[in-house]
This record gives C-alpha cells, structure tokens and sequence, in this order.
C-alpha cells in the first residue's frame, strides 16, 4: 500500500485506525441491539423492583389501585380574588422584637414589606437590604392563609390571625408572629 507522501508506518496507523472505527462501530450497533431487545424486560424488572419496594414498606395493606401508575400532581395553591374591603382587613403595621412589616394594598392585592428595625440593624452593624414588597396571595379557605406569589420568597406561606372580636389582630410570617400596631 504505497501511496505517494505516506510512508510504512503512516499506512499501519491508518490501517489500525480504520480497524478500531469499524470495531467501533459494530460495537455500537451491537449496543443498540441489545438495548432494543432487552428494553421491555429492563423495563418490567425495573417495576417488580419498585413494586416489592412498596410491598416492604406497605405489607401486607390492602389498596386497589396500581401505586406505580397512579398519583396525584400536588400544584401550588391558588391565591383567590377578594374586594377591596377583604383586602383591607388585612392592610396594617405589625411588628416582631426585630422588624417591622407593612401590608398596603396595591392595584386589588397586598402587599408585604418586611424591615429590619433600625436599633437591630445598628447591633448587628448591618445595612438594610434592598427588598421589594412581597406581593401575597390569599388563600381560600379557614384561616386566612396567604403564599408569596412572586420575587425571592415565591412560594413562601404564612396566615393572618384573628382577634376573638374578628378583625385582624397578627400576622405570621417567616417563622414568627408579627403582632398589629394600631396608630
């Protein structure tokens, strides 16, 4: 195989070059037939294992549905409409020993800015962040629940509490009740 510009040693290099493309390629094609053909049995004894993990846990509990295909999509809750007088039961100043929260509504929703009082600020030698106001979503349902529908909390739930005579006498948020100040 004497080509002009290539010498002994550059035709066995490409010959073993050629060699391992074609061993190269007979092993993928190999590869995908294997795959194709054990695929539904992979796929069957995936499964068994999966339904004897669930018999482990379950025992011996009687059910009458297929746990591997059924399942119930869990979606984030779904703040509901309310009027402008709803929305300003809500509205108000609360505190905590270490921040201060506004509840305002805006354009026919709430929203919440949470501040750090200053006298914390000044003992932890820190700058107040640069927050926006966390827009809330009210719940449907008892207990005047509310999710943060949007920005760097989004997703973050809390409830409003109410006084024995009604109105709305606390708010809980970020772990911890902010009590109402009244001007």
């Amino acid at each position: 195989m004497d080509r002009p510009g290539i010498d002994a040693n550059g035709a066995r290099v490409i010959r073993a070059a050629l060699t391992l493309a074609a061993a190269v390629g007979a092993a993928v094609v190999l590869l995908a037939l294997v795959h194709d053909a054990t695929r539904d049995r992979v796929t069957a004894s995936e499964r068994a294992h999966r339904a004897a993990a669930f018999d482990r846990v379950l025992g011996n509990a009687s059910y009458d549905n297929d746990l591997l295909a059924d399942r119930i999509e869990v979606r984030d809750p779904e703040p509901i409409a309310l009027d402008a007088e709803a929305l300003a039961s809500y509205a108000g100043n609360y505190q905590t020993i270490a921040s201060i929260c506004e509840v305002t509504v805006s354009d026919g929703s709430l929203l919440l800015d949470a501040r750090t009082k200053p006298e914390m600020l000044e003992q932890l030698g820190e700058d107040e962040p640069d927050e926006p106001p966390m827009p809330l979503g009210v719940l449907a349902g008892a207990g005047d629940r509310y999710v943060v529908v949007d920005g760097p909390a989004k997703g973050m739930k809390g409830y409003f509490r109410r006084a024995a005579d009604g109105a709305v006498d606390a708010l809980h948020v970020g772990g911890r009740l902010a009590v109402r100040v009244r001007p």
